[in-house]
């Protein structure tokens, strides 16, 4: 949102401003009408404190702001919600110092962002919706017409009358084509994703895994695999860029299909930790030798196998998955055992000092 700045000391201009802070009492001093109507507040001394102001759960991103903009770092735009028992409502807060007056306060603009974060949340979602049944049907598509093309290899050997030969020639060739344009499209959605810049935000993840597992159970009875997820937490907030962590959970997902033979059983855990947050991707499959598991994650890897199905590798994947994990400042290992399965298990920091602007 645009604001008009007075040039002679960083603040709003007064038309600008919709909240005056008093640093001494940490009360409003002022609270413009619209955001009183907002809280179902006469006045601004009816809020009382700051914690009686914001939700619990974000009340560290405030305070750390509030520490920040005290040293004379500037903040931005602070997104936090509100403590209320009947909806979610987000406020956006533009804050500046002044240390001028006679008491030191803090003056700036509350915006209502409800709306924007609702849309911006549903768009989100159907976008992950997309990429999750796009895998699926990646799979349920690459899988059919794998095991055609094998089909084809073997009557080739038995043919003996040259026009038949052509035939499954040119059957199989169609074949190739669609594997090759199915993996395309897969790897094009990937990649462009991934080329994004890094927009990290708060999101719930388990609402975000547990929408994704639901859209896996939708497609089960295609993939012929279990999903299930299980979490320590109902709700668990983490800071990631949404849509490249939702293409790594697909990623991963799409590797567990793979590699998991029909009726198997493909997990995801959440685990919350004081200082972390552990998301875990399980799978009851052929799993990895152990001779291929140092170099998993590297870019030209001999890790790279086909499918069960003879699915094809999608080349640079993993080695992707670990670049952007190490942007997150997260770490991710595999764990696995021939004939047991694999467990791919990320480690995300939770650290409410980082990018409070992006939540």
């Amino acid at each position: 949102m645009s604001q008009l700045i007075n040039s002679t000391n960083g603040l709003p201009n007064a038309s600008n401003v919709n909240f005056v802070f008093d640093l001494k009492s940490l009360t409003f001093l002022y609270l413009d009408q619209s955001i009183l109507a907002l809280l179902k507040k006469k006045d601004s001394s009816s809020i009382g404190e700051l914690k009686d102001l914001v939700h619990e759960d974000d009340l560290d991103i405030v305070e750390y702001a509030l520490e920040r903009l005290l040293d004379g770092i500037s903040v931005g735009i602070v997104k936090f919600r509100i403590a209320s028992e009947s909806e979610e409502i987000w406020f956006g807060v533009l804050p500046f110092l002044e240390l001028n007056e006679p008491e030191p306060a803090i003056y700036g603009n509350i915006m209502d962002i409800t709306s924007e974060l609702e849309n911006f949340s549903s768009i989100s979602k159907y976008a992950n919706k997309k990429n999750s049944v796009l895998h699926m049907l990646s799979h349920d598509l690459r899988g059919p017409l794998g095991m055609a093309n094998s089909l084809i290899a073997v009557l080739e050997k038995d043919m003996d009358q040259p026009k038949n030969l052509e035939k499954t020639k040119a059957i199989s060739s169609i074949i190739r084509e669609s594997i090759n344009l199915i993996e395309d499209l897969v790897n094009r959605e990937f990649l462009d994703t991934i080329g994004a810049a890094l927009v990290k935000k708060r999101i719930d993840i388990v609402k975000k895994l547990s929408e994704y597992v639901e859209e896996c159970k939708r497609s089960a009875q295609l993939a012929d695999r279990n999903f299930s997820l299980i979490s320590s937490s109902k709700i668990i907030q983490v800071e990631v860029d949404e849509a490249k962590f939702m293409q790594i959970v697909n990623n991963l997902i799409s590797n567990a299909l793979k590699f998991t033979y029909p009726n198997g059983n493909i997990s995801i855990g959440i685990d919350d930790h004081h200082d972390r947050v552990e998301v875990s991707f399980s799978d009851d499959g052929i799993g990895i030798p152990e001779d291929l598991l140092p170099g998993i994650f590297d870019r030209f890897t001999k890790s790279k196998r086909v499918g069960l199905n003879g699915q094809p590798t999608t080349g640079l994947g993993l080695s992707i998955v670990k670049e952007v994990i190490d942007w997150h400042n997260a770490k991710i290992v595999c764990e696995s055992k021939e004939d047991v399965g694999t467990t791919f298990r990320i480690t995300l920091q939770k650290d409410p000092k980082q990018d409070i602007g992006n939540y």
